[in-house]
């Protein structure tokens, strides 16, 4: 198992880009998710694997305002696992459908 991405809701990313710029992120990607309704904005490290994810609400209706509405914090952490058996994946694969 190995942490893929850090998922972080943000009010804007103006003011937070800076500030992961000034610990080595640099900007990856910056798209609209508008199953989420929200802005995402990629930031990769040149020294560390681990992807930021940042997320800022496209408008007054995204469901990330509730996380963001006092502070910015941690929204998600997503992990990739490695060696599952090919039993195990094919019968959530079968789930998922």
């Amino acid at each position: 198992m190995c942490l893929h991405h850090i998922g972080i809701a943000v009010c804007d990313f103006a003011t937070s880009i800076p500030f992961y710029v000034s610990i080595g992120y640099y900007k990856y990607v910056e798209v609209y998710d508008p199953e989420q309704n929200v802005y995402v904005c990629l930031l990769k490290h040149k020294e560390n694997p681990v992807i930021l994810e940042l997320l800022m609400p496209y408008n007054e209706q995204s469901p990330i305002n509730t996380i963001i509405k006092k502070w910015e914090l941690l929204h998600i952490i997503c992990v990739m696992l490695f060696r599952i058996c090919n039993r195990q994946f094919l019968h959530y694969e079968r789930k998922s459908l």
